[in-house]
C-alpha cells in the first residue's frame, strides 16, 4: 500500500497483470497511468490526479479494480480554454 505520496511525471504501467497494489490520498501530477483489460488487483482511494492522461478509473470487481472518492482534474490549459469559451 502506498499512502499519501506524490507521484510527478511518472509512468505507471499496470497493463497485462496481476498487480497487487493499493494507492490512498495520493496525487498524481502529469503522470501516465496505463491500465487494460488485462488489469487486476489494484485500488485509487481518495487520490488526486492532476493533468494526467486519464480522467476515470472503471471499477471492476471481477477484475479486483477498485476505485473509491478520487478527483480528476483537467490540464491547465483545458480550464482555460472552458472559462473563455
Amino acid at each position: 500500500m502506498v499512502w499519501n505520496k506524490v507521484f510527478t511525471a511518472e509512468t505507471f504501467d499496470f497493463r497485462g497483470r496481476l498487480n497487487f497494489c493499493r494507492f490512498d490520498e495520493c496525487t498524481f501530477v502529469e503522470c501516465t497511468v496505463l491500465i487494460d483489460a488485462d488489469t487486476e488487483q489494484i485500488a485509487f482511494t481518495g487520490c488526486t490526479f492532476k493533468d494526467c492522461n486519464i480522467n476515470a478509473i472503471e471499477v471492476d470487481e471481477a477484475r479486483g479494480i477498485a476505485s473509491n472518492d478520487n478527483t480528476f482534474e483537467r490540464p491547465l490549459d483545458e480550464q482555460r480554454q472552458t472559462l473563455h469559451a
